[in-house]
């Protein structure tokens, strides 16, 4: 059998293949090289032509992880948004990165559902300071800061609720 792609630039096809004794098919390689589509035309003696179109999707990357920076309290959860182009027709993990894990808790990785440009990532405040979470992905990278703030202290109920204070006395 022999094999032919009508656009090279597209993708590439091995040039023949042999279908062994009792069998009644044989495994091509195609080799996707730019985005695109292009068709694969095998043909061989004594049979019909047939043809195969080949989709080649571009490799995504990371468009934007977003807000560019975030303060977060200590114990409390934020959330960023990471995007990456272009969409993909498979689920695609994104690796993340975390400068200071003592500080900010965050997944190793972030999974963009099929058909998605976006995921949310969420992140808690551990311990006071700053961190940098990097987003990599097919050689594309882009990092967040984020500031851990202490905790907020609030005042609590006082007790009594009420009291009378006579001038020049204390409670």
């Amino acid at each position: 059998l022999n094999f032919v792609s009508a656009n090279t630039g597209i993708a590439i096809v091995m040039p023949s293949a042999t279908i062994p004794a009792g069998q009644t098919s044989a495994t091509i390689t195609v080799t996707g090289l730019a985005a695109g589509a292009t068709t694969i035309t095998g043909t061989g003696p004594g049979l019909t032509a047939g043809t195969l179109t080949v989709n080649v999707i571009a490799l995504p990357t990371i468009s934007a992880f977003t807000p560019a920076s975030l303060d977060v309290t200590q114990g409390a959860t934020g959330t960023l948004t990471l995007t990456i182009s272009p969409v993909q027709p498979i689920a695609t993990v994104v690796t993340l990165t975390n400068s200071d894990p003592a500080k900010l808790s965050a997944p190793a990785s972030v999974t963009v559902p099929a058909g998605s440009a976006t995921e949310t990532v969420s992140v808690q405040g551990i311990q006071e300071g700053t961190a940098v979470l990097a987003a990599s992905l097919n050689g594309s990278q882009v990092s967040v800061l984020v500031q851990v703030l202490p905790p907020v202290v609030r005042v609590g109920d006082l007790q009594p609720a009420a009291a009378d204070v006579s001038v020049g006395a204390s409670v």
